[in-house]
């Protein structure tokens, strides 16, 4: 900070190795199957992303169980979303599949016109359609960034993964940000499918 550089940096916690909920022979815990990651920065969202864990709901190793993010998440939003690797980039650092976590402020990330990387971005009329949180317990923010410079009707709609269709619901997808909320307190829990057309 009293360098000035306070807006352009962000940082993260990470280990090779995670930790379990009681000591192991070594008296320690070390060698884990998982781990809290903390982001630091001027330019992220303040909070928790996750819930904490059950440590009454244990493996026979002691182990935590039910992995909330993976790490490779962290890593993926970071270099697209703060440094603007482009889709190619992602590829080529095998974190493409990886859902982004919306931890960088809005205003703070990079746009994908100004992603780059090693090969040339195609930019079509709207990018894929992104939910957040996800997992989501009582609501979520389906967005859509739509390129274009003319509205059009969309249908968007929630599927089970056996396709069966849970709800749907007409909206306008306007050139520029576009956010749209569900409620999902009344879904189990489980794996759903956003579809926009």
């Amino acid at each position: 900070n009293q360098m000035g550089l306070a807006d352009r940096v962000m940082a993260c916690t990470f280990s090779e190795f995670g930790r379990c909920a009681k000591e192991n022979g070594s008296f320690g815990t070390d060698h884990g199957t998982l781990a809290p990651m903390m982001v630091f920065g001027k330019n992220i969202k303040a909070g928790v992303n996750g819930t904490n864990p059950d440590i009454d709901n244990l493996t026979n190793d002691n182990q935590m169980k039910n992995m909330q993010n993976d790490y490779r998440q962290v890593f993926a939003t970071l270099l697209q979303d703060w440094l603007g690797a482009n889709p190619w980039t992602l590829e080529q650092t095998m974190f493409e599949d990886f859902t982004k976590l919306r931890f960088v402020e809005r205003e703070h990330r990079v746009e994908p016109a100004c992603q780059w990387g090693g090969s040339p971005l195609i930019i079509d009329d709207f990018r894929p359609v992104s939910v957040f949180p996800n997992p989501a317990s009582y609501s979520t923010e389906v967005s859509v960034e739509h390129k274009g410079d003319t509205s059009y009707p969309v249908t968007i709609s929630l599927h089970s993964m056996g396709g069966q269709l849970i709800s749907a619901r007409t909206e306008t997808i306007q050139p520029g940000s576009n956010f749209f909320y569900f409620d999902v307190s009344g879904l189990r829990e489980g794996m759903y499918v956003v579809r926009v057309q």
